[in-house]
């Protein structure tokens, strides 16, 4: 998902309503500088009394242009008059002639000479402003939008929306001749230009035996008060919800343009916290400005459905009807705005490109968009501070005033006090010298919290969530447990990646897969396929034992199988996993970070991630119960062999795994005690519970053979509790554990998933022949198995 940013909107819809520009000693230096990029040339012209020059040299245009910017505050109805004044005067030139909030915008095309291009511009721009050449362009004009708050017309300053503000007087003849007189100086526009070498070096000659610019009237620059403008109003094009406007002012311009790109992207903690408070990002603007930068977000309540292919009617209409009943109230929404306040800082501070303004230049692909942007950035540069301008919230038409001054009141509180970070438990691990940051982030209340009627869907939102990742960004995996359901991600460091952002990378890619949009039916039926092969290769086709046994076994039965039967998996909707993933993440998660540098880098991640998720919750998870009573049941299968399954109740893990290791593999004991049975096979598997290791023995055998084979494998475990079994078996075993360890740790995310259970990454020891002879006799209790028998029908 890409919203509207600096790079679609070109730069030319910045805000500089509250900005002034010192006329005394020499300009401050631009973001943009002379350079050579992607073979371009740009060089930057400074020429006394003359207007900032950008020429870009470049072949291949079908004609060159020439742009100008001229910076224009503080009277929107006049500089709209003085727009359409320049583009009257340019009419056959063909000319582009834009207004941004405080700005001028015009481009021509160099169809002649450069210098007769410059002089036509230097015209139409500087050309006193008669009195019937105003009334003229006036009459025809149509009004400005009105902001009807001082806080919304800021806001819609910062986003490049040019609107009247709530006291702006009607206009008045001489307006517009006293702006263009004010704003035609050579501090105050700059040039930009697009062509060949000869064209640029022609330009910049004519440039400078060119007539003088007027020097801006001398004034200290204008304060830029860091105090919040906010207001609440209502608006008629508001039907329901609410539309929130957040303005926030950046100490540098490419701070701004930068934070703009990266907020573009879905995976940023900002789209968390709106879609949290029940609202959607709708637009997200950054503009360089002549002091400094600025961010604007809007943000509705009730967008159009953000369901994919394969949401059916009621899916769409379930989801409209929860965004409508999500709006926020007062105080929710007065700590979105602190959030997004303290995210913005965030993002603005982080260190931009040397060259993004030249890449903004060089990367429009029209020569009059670059020649703008050319001079756009000429006039930008360094502010006074970054912070939260204005806030303005818009509610529906009918809101009634009660309502508007009580939303009025929450977003005029201070925004300085510190967000509260999200009580979210954390293990690391530095492991030095591996290739890759890993990262699991999940909740480990999901399966043992799990209602019966939504068996399987918290595993399925996961499985349907995952996104698709390049190299560059990293990979991300299901962590599907039945201690823990969430995401794992791995990121390779690049190139110029500092390791604090290589961790960063990694937690926002787990953290962002708990906020994606309904998947698609692609996704969808890909996630219910994946599920049900992974399901049945336990439980055989269909997995016709699986429901009875589970809940035989434990409760809730989630935590035996997080999937749930393939037939209850299929019936989940897009809308439906959306929710529950999204519930996931108001639960209590924990993250697990192995870091490949050092602790701080470990710590990186986790910071990341916190600030994902809100306030959060630090409640404990439910305890699962698992059964007292032991139970055998038969249920009716699919055609071809029987199966049966058999499980003990929890107990150790680490004596349990080596149990496994015991029972399984080409010498494993269960293998022998099947020998009787022709064409009888079984394998154990561990089943890691809150409180406990579950072993499960699943069973494959012909029909006539199944209840031998059930008897026999009783009678092993009752052999092992009882301690019938030789040391030499059980040195073998060690050694097959041992081996089995090595494989199982050597994928660092069966580390983190050993990380996250609260057990060791290293390889567990093989227990002493006292020590699993004591707990067999404890554990291994064949009148404590859970059976269950799929027969063929």
């Amino acid at each position: 998902m890409r919203l509207r940013s600096a790079a679609i909107a070109l730069g030319w819809i910045a805000a500089t309503a509250a900005c002034g520009a010192s006329t005394e000693g020499a300009r401050p230096p631009a973001p943009l500088a002379s350079t050579t990029l992607s073979g371009a040339r740009l060089d930057v012209h400074e020429i006394a009394g003359k207007p900032r020059l950008v020429s870009l040299a470049r072949d291949g245009d079908p004609v060159s242009s020439l742009g100008a910017v001229a910076r224009a505050p503080g009277d929107p109805e006049a500089l709209a008059i003085l727009a359409d004044v320049v583009r009257a005067r340019l009419a056959s030139r063909s000319a582009r002639v834009h207004v941004a909030a405080d700005a001028l915008l015009v481009s021509i095309d160099v169809d002649d000479t450069p210098a007769a291009a410059l002089a036509a511009l230097t015209s139409a721009l500087r050309l006193p402003i008669q009195a019937a050449e105003e009334s003229r362009t006036a009459a025809k004009r149509s009004p400005l939008p009105r902001a009807s708050t001082e806080a919304l017309a800021s806001a819609l300053a910062c986003s490049g929306r040019l609107a009247s503000g709530p006291k702006t007087a009607p206009y008045a003849p001489g307006r517009a001749e006293a702006l263009r007189a004010r704003a035609m100086t050579h501090e105050t526009v700059a040039l930009g230009l697009v062509g060949p070498d000869a064209t640029a070096d022609a330009m910049a000659t004519a440039l400078d035996g060119a007539e003088s610019w007027p020097a801006a009237a001398s004034a200290d620059a204008e304060a830029r008060a860091a105090a919040l403008q906010s207001s609440a109003s209502a608006a008629a094009d508001i039907k329901a919800g609410l539309r929130l406007r957040v303005a926030f002012r950046s100490a540098t311009p490419a701070g701004a343009v930068a934070a703009a790109h990266r907020l573009g992207e879905a995976r940023r903690p900002i789209h968390a916290l709106a879609s949290d408070a029940g609202l959607k990002l709708s637009e997200i603007v950054g503009a360089a400005t002549p002091s400094g930068g600025c961010v604007a977000l809007t943000l509705g309540s009730a967008p159009k459905a953000s369901l994919q292919l394969g949401a059916t009617a009621a899916d769409a209409g379930r989801e409209l009807a929860s965004r409508a009943e999500s709006t926020p109230d007062p105080n929710a929404l007065a700590r979105l705005v602190r959030a997004l306040g303290s995210e913005l800082a965030m993002e603005v501070a982080e260190p931009a490109p040397e060259d993004l303004a030249a890449r903004e230049v060089v990367s429009a692909k029209d020569p009059a968009d670059a020649a703008v942007l050319a001079a756009w950035w000429a006039l930008a540069k360094d502010g006074r501070g970054s912070f939260l301008s204005a806030v303005s919230v818009e509610l529906a038409a009918d809101a009634d005033a009660s309502r508007v001054a009580a939303f009025e009141a929450a977003v005029s509180r201070p925004t300085a006090e510190p967000r509260p970070t999200a009580p979210i438990a954390a293990v690391t691990r530095v492991e030095r010298g591996q290739r890759d940051v890993w990262v699991l982030i999940a909740d480990p209340c999901a399966a043992a919290e799990e209602p019966a009627h939504l068996w399987g869907s918290a595993a399925m939102a996961v499985r349907a969530a995952v996104p698709l990742t390049s190299e560059h960004e990293g990979e991300i995996r299901p962590y599907l447990s039945p201690t823990g359901i969430g995401f794992v991600a791995r990121a390779t460091p690049l190139a110029a990646e500092t390791p604090a952002q290589t961790a960063r990378r990694a937690a926002d890619l787990a953290a962002s897969s708990f906020f994606p949009e309904p998947a698609s039916t692609e996704s969808l039926l890909r996630a219910q396929e994946s599920a049900r092969r992974e399901v049945e290769l336990s439980w055989g086709r269909g997995a016709p034992g699986l429901q009875a046994h589970a809940e035989a076994a434990i409760d809730p039965p989630s935590v035996f199988e997080p999937f749930g039967p393939p037939a209850d998996s299929a019936k989940r909707g897009a809308w439906e996993l959306s929710r529950r993933l999204r519930a996931l993440a108001h639960d209590p998660l924990k993250i697990v970070v192995i870091a490949q540098e050092d602790e701080a880098q470990a710590r990186a991640a986790v910071d990341e991630a916190a600030r994902w998720f809100g306030a959060g919750s630090s409640r404990p998870c439910a305890r699962p119960a698992p059964t007292t009573t032991p139970r055998k049941s038969e249920v009716k299968g699919p055609r071809g062999p029987s199966r049966a399954h058999l499980t003990l109740p929890p107990a150790d893990p680490a004596l349990v795994t080596f149990t496994a290791d015991l029972l399984t593999g080409p010498d494993g004991v269960l293998g022998k005690a099947l020998a009787p049975v022709a064409g009888a096979r079984a394998a154990a598997r561990t089943i890691t519970a809150p409180g406990g290791t579950l072993l499960a023995i699943d069973v494959i055998a012909p029909p006539e053979g199944i209840d031998e084979s059930v008897r026999l494998v009783s009678e092993l475990v009752g052999r092992l509790g009882r301690g019938e079994i030789p040391d030499a078996e059980l040195t073998t075993a060690a050694r097959r554990h041992a081996r089995a360890e090595r494989e199982r740790l050597g994928d660092p995310a069966v580390r983190l998933g050993r990380l996250f259970d609260g057990g060791s990454p290293t390889p567990l020891p093989a227990p002493t022949t006292q020590a699993f002879r004591a707990f067999a006799s404890r554990a291994l209790v064949a009148e404590r198995l859970v059976v269950t028998i799929a027969r063929p029908e």
